[in-house]
């Protein structure tokens, strides 16, 4: 069975880009442009993984993050960060909010691939 990845990001084309690159590789990919849409995507199938860019315009990664520990069936789903920044508040990385990991933008294909 596929790991499940949903992705998250407002830039669509970049969002396409990463959806195609992951579902050749073989992981079951959910996409969304929205925080919103992504958490309600993450309720109906939980994912194994969120990669989630951190600069949306709703709710940054670091809110998105917080919104997901407080729904019990999402609290531990690991997120790769995709960020131009290089540290994260530190409290992102306190085990008990799940595993969080971050990728500067930009990357090589080959790094995301190697971090999911």
């Amino acid at each position: 069975m596929a790991a499940k990845i949903l992705l998250l990001d407002n830039d669509l084309r970049l969002l396409t880009h990463l959806s195609e690159r992951l579902t050749y590789l073989g992981y079951d990919v959910t996409t969304a442009s929205r925080v919103h849409d992504a958490v309600l995507k993450g309720i109906v199938v939980t994912p194994d993984l969120f990669v989630c860019d951190v600069m949306m315009p709703e709710l940054n990664g670091w809110e998105f993050k917080r919104l997901l520990a407080q729904i019990p069936s999402l609290a531990t789903v690991p997120i790769l960060f995709l960020s131009t920044h290089n540290i994260l508040p530190a409290e992102l990385y306190d085990p008990t909010v799940g595993l969080v990991e971050v990728l500067k933008k930009p990357y090589a294909g080959e790094a995301l691939v190697a971090a999911v």
